[in-house]
């Protein structure tokens, strides 16, 4: 083959491969810090395990997209201590999972999973109804390197996000609310009351929606 024929199929190719990439390449998403409310679930969600049966990485394949929505990230676990869990799928993959389910669906879902999904064969957690237990949020946050000021600010926010009438919403949205995240306030297990390990859990699970960022 001539060098100059063969140099010029060599920089098609190449450029080629650079658009491929290019296309294939994710799109960084801004980092969202989680309220503290949301954080706590994420601790209440590896505590109980949730990892062991649902995984949270989507592969850029057609099946994968075609069932769970845009492909993971390295973001997406960026609060994550654990790199190495999320991989198995005994239940669905969940990176997606906010807003496909409305709060009350995920409060009796938890309580009996059986009760919407006859064949479930996932265990109830009739205990994530307890009072959520704070003494822990302020060492958590300091384990993200959260700003001081958002720490001071933690056990304001946690029944402010709950309460849409709270005094201290504005300073929540203040500090967590942007362009890429819109802070949910409502109550989230369907029931009146102090702040429950479910509330936590709910609200943490209704943030992981991926879908409109890429």
């Amino acid at each position: 083959m001539h060098k100059k024929t063969f140099f010029i199929i060599l920089c098609s190719s190449l450029v080629i491969l650079g658009l491929k990439f290019q296309f294939l390449a994710p799109v960084e998403k801004t980092q969202k810090l989680l309220t503290p409310l949301e954080l706590a679930g994420l601790y209440i969600y590896q505590r109980e395990g949730c990892m062991h049966c649902h995984s949270r990485v989507i592969r850029p394949l057609r099946d994968e997209l075609q069932r769970y929505g845009n492909h993971s990230i390295s973001s997406d676990l960026a609060f994550f201590k654990d790199q190495k869990s999320n991989h198995i799928r005994i239940g669905p993959d969940l990176a997606n999972v906010g807003h496909k389910y409305s709060d009350a669906w995920l409060s009796q879902h938890f309580q009996n999973p059986r009760s919407h999904i006859t064949i479930s064969n996932m265990p109830a957690y009739p205990h994530l109804n307890r009072a959520l237990n704070t003494s822990n949020i302020d060492s958590w946050m300091q384990q993200h390197d959260y700003p001081k000021a958002y720490i001071a600010h933690a056990l304001n926010d946690i029944p402010a996000q709950l309460d849409p009438d709270h005094e201290g919403v504005e300073g929540l949205t203040t500090r967590y609310q942007n362009p890429s995240k819109n802070i949910q306030i409502r109550n989230f297990d369907q029931q009146d009351g102090i702040a429950t390990e479910l509330d936590a859990l709910i609200s943490f699970l209704q943030t992981l929606d991926t879908s409109s960022e890429l």
